[in-house]
């Protein structure tokens, strides 16, 4: 998704009709969805667009657009509530089912790189 077509994703909130012209099927488009969505992780639409600008409206992990028709994930700390980010559904769903540890998130990356660097699989406490 081009950051042309984020932009006028944003532009169309505040203009439900313009909304319906993008893509009337979509929910995902539908500015009240958004904002509601948003109040969960006690952001406003404005603080969500600011984000996506600071971020150059890519994920914050992977450098990659938005790549499905939806919006970049809000991402928070689970304990704090404080927001990180904003997550494309991949890297959001990835830390998510990691649980936000870092732990295994660095056992995760001593993993990817011990099997770049070796043709062998990779042994240790968690494998067969």
């Amino acid at each position: 998704m081009t950051n042309s077509l984020m932009h006028k994703r944003f532009e169309a909130l505040l203009d439900t009709s313009k909304v319906r012209q993008l893509n009337p099927e979509s929910p995902a488009f539908k500015p009240t969805r958004l904002a509601s969505s948003l109040k969960r992780f006690g952001i406003t639409v404005d603080e969500y667009h600011a984000l996506l600008i600071k971020q150059n409206h890519v994920c914050a992990i992977c450098g990659n657009p938005c790549s499905t028709r939806r919006w970049l994930s809000v991402d928070h700390d689970h304990e704090t509530g404080k927001v990180r980010g904003l997550l494309c559904a991949k890297c959001n769903t990835g830390l998510g089912l990691l649980g936000d540890n870092l732990g295994a998130l660095c056992m995760a990356l001593d993993y990817l790189l011990q099997a770049s660097e070796s043709k062998e699989p990779v042994s240790g406490e968690g494998a067969l």
